[in-house]
């Protein structure tokens, strides 16, 4: 018996670790290993060729802020392979091909050292006035579901946005973005793309990966292969946390739906 143990056991290990090895995408995104190396992770915040002071730059563990300079340096030893910036109020969101926001940079596990620079646009005007369109639960997970978020869903939103005519519009998609079927990821995005506003995405547990998944951070590969990181934060406006605290993730999303 102790035998038959010790064997699935290490057999365990092995699968678990098998799973764990990193892959690259269109994102540059790399499956993070449960320990992996410290890597330096430095570089500059700027607009118009300027650097921004008092930004938050994070890899979902470390926060630092920005010097006077625009500039940041930290060493990081997330699990989380990614860095962002967060967003500061008063400028644009980016979008990245698919329609989500783009407000962050993969990591190269395999540099001892990383330099990224962040270029950030001001806002044509005052974002402290904005609107906000949260999806909640599409949870598509076949073809007539699909089709129902592309053909009806998508334009009464789409409708909506028209109706606001705000530039300063944008959307969360709160989670349960598919049901377990994460090849229809790629069916979300066409819905994103067509809304033409930037969308953040937060990781549901119909959105995560089971099947193969031994550890909780391995489980949003897929997630994070199309969205970037899993923890992270922004400003919009007006709205901002406590301020007595800058090494606080300010405006989190991280919802886990049932």
């Amino acid at each position: 018996m102790d035998n038959r143990r010790a064997f699935i056991k290490k057999m365990g290990w092995a699968t678990g670790s098998l799973s764990l090895l990193g892959t690259t995408n269109i994102l540059g995104f790399q499956n993070p290993l449960l320990w992996r190396k410290p890597i330096r992770v430095k570089g500059k915040v700027l607009s118009h060729k300027k650097g921004l002071p008092k930004v938050v730059v994070s890899d979902g563990e470390t926060v630092v802020l920005t010097d006077k300079n625009g500039n940041f340096d930290f060493v990081s030893t997330s699990k989380q392979s990614f860095v962002f910036v967060s967003l500061p109020s008063g400028f644009q969101i980016n979008q990245l091909e698919n329609g989500s926001a783009a407000f962050f940079k993969p990591l190269d596990l395999n540099k001892s050292t990383n330099e990224l620079l962040f270029q950030l646009q001001p806002t044509p005007q005052s974002d402290d006035k904005h609107n906000l369109l949260l999806l909640a639960d599409p949870q598509i997970q076949n073809e007539y579901e699909v089709e129902q978020l592309l053909n009806t869903a998508t334009p009464d939103v789409i409708q909506t946005i028209k109706e606001l005519n705000d530039p300063n519009t944008f959307g969360v998609g709160c989670g349960d973005l598919v049901y377990d079927r994460l090849h229809l990821l790629e069916d979300y995005n066409k819905s994103i793309r067509a809304m033409d506003i930037p969308f953040f995405q937060v990781v549901g547990n119909h959105d995560m990966d089971f099947m193969d998944s031994r550890t909780d951070a391995v489980s949003t590969r897929t997630f994070n292969s199309h969205f970037g990181p899993s923890y992270y934060s922004f400003n919009r406006g007006e709205i901002k946390g406590n301020r007595k605290s800058d090494l606080c993730l300010r405006f989190r999303f991280q919802i886990c739906c049932c």
